[in-house]
């Protein structure tokens, strides 16, 4: 049954402690700290608000530094991309003015321009945007490389990025290729136990899963789910979407029991961390009422879709792509279930 996969492409962008974010932010300017910790803590609009505010102030209170003011619109840029406002049009604006400042303040082939350019792949890639995200992935990740090995470990994480784009439209085999290319290198520098190795993992699962391959790709699943528990405890998003895509696969294998208590735990957690009406938490609560249409509860699942379906009309419109996904999700009515189903089936993994 088609359903929604969440892509960890950019988990470890500038918010891992000790590895990516190490790399490109080494020299973050003192001001920036607490943002970065706002970010850490999934405090998003904060970070968006106060980054703006910061800016103001530094204008009229110290000497003009590029640099440090693209740390802050690359901050304000990835907090964008992972908040529900991603489709705003200012964090296209934005991600541009800090490409611009440091193209033109370290030069075009520097770590701050790659940082700058990788920020706004995300963004594209978020908000769909995905042939126009690739040459901009392909550009930091060429950046990196002419910096040298140092440089290896996010180079894979960007790698990661650009798989996840070139899935997004439709070119599967160059994304394995990417997504390969991106874990040999991280089990070499950082070890088979790092995030950054789960979030690969978990992108290769996904084609593993559309290929039919479903226990294998549980396999890496679990293993991704192990990894982030281990590292992030618990109850945080990033376990969270780990629990989702596992969740899929569950399914897939006629686990249904199994399917449902892991998709209930995702719900939780993304309702506690990220809130109501995060894109994330509407895609795994729609999820669950696809359980509960696996195991023959037309009701329930006709509630749950209804509730989400309500909630993305609210805040993306209705006609929005994820407005209609809920929409298919309803069916034309619990009254005629074999309709519903096949009306699931068609829709596609995101």
């Amino acid at each position: 049954m088609g359903r929604f996969v969440i892509l960890l492409f950019s988990i470890s962008f500038l918010l891992l402690p000790g590895s990516s974010e190490a790399i490109l932010d080494s020299e973050l300017a003192p001001e920036l700290v607490g943002l970065k910790e706002l970010l850490k803590a999934s405090q998003y609009e904060e970070v968006v608000s106060k980054g703006s505010a910061l800016l103001d102030s530094l204008a009229n209170t110290q000497p003009q530094n590029p640099l440090r003011d693209a740390q802050i619109l690359d901050l304000m840029v990835n907090a964008g991309y992972r908040s529900a406002e991603v489709m705003d049009e200012r964090f296209l604006d934005l991600a541009n003015r800090s490409i611009a400042l440091t193209k033109e303040n370290a030069g075009p082939n520097s770590l701050p321009a790659a940082t700058s350019r990788m920020h706004l792949a995300n963004l594209l890639l978020r908000r769909g945007d995905w042939a126009l995200s690739i040459p901009e992935f392909e550009q930091s990740i060429s950046i990196l490389a002419s910096l040298g090995p140092d440089h290896d470990q996010q180079r894979a994480v960007l790698l990661c990025g650009e798989g996840v784009a070139w899935r997004r439209t439709g070119e599967y085999e160059k994304s394995r290729l990417r997504y390969e290319q991106a874990l040999t290198i991280q089990e070499a520098v950082i070890g088979p136990d790092h995030p950054d190795v789960a979030s690969t993992l978990n992108n290769l699962a996904i084609l593993y899963e559309n290929a039919g391959r479903n226990l294998e790709a549980r396999d890496m699943y679990r293993r991704a789910l192990i990894i982030r528990e281990a590292h992030f405890g618990p109850e945080h998003e990033w376990v969270a979407e780990a629990l989702h895509n596992l969740a899929n696969v569950e399914t897939n294998v006629g686990a249904y029991d199994e399917a449902l208590k892991v998709q209930e735990r995702a719900v939780a957690i993304f309702r506690k961390s990220l809130g109501e009406n995060h894109q994330r938490y509407l895609w795994a609560r729609l999820n669950l009422g696809l359980s509960y249409l696996d195991m023959g509860d037309y009701a329930g699942a006709s509630v749950i879709c209804e509730e989400v379906l309500a909630a993305q009309q609210n805040i993306y419109g209705p006609e929005h792509i994820d407005t209609t996904y809920a929409l298919d999700a309803l069916g034309p009515a619990v009254s005629n279930p074999d309709d519903t189903v096949r009306r699931l089936r068609s829709i596609p993994a995101l």
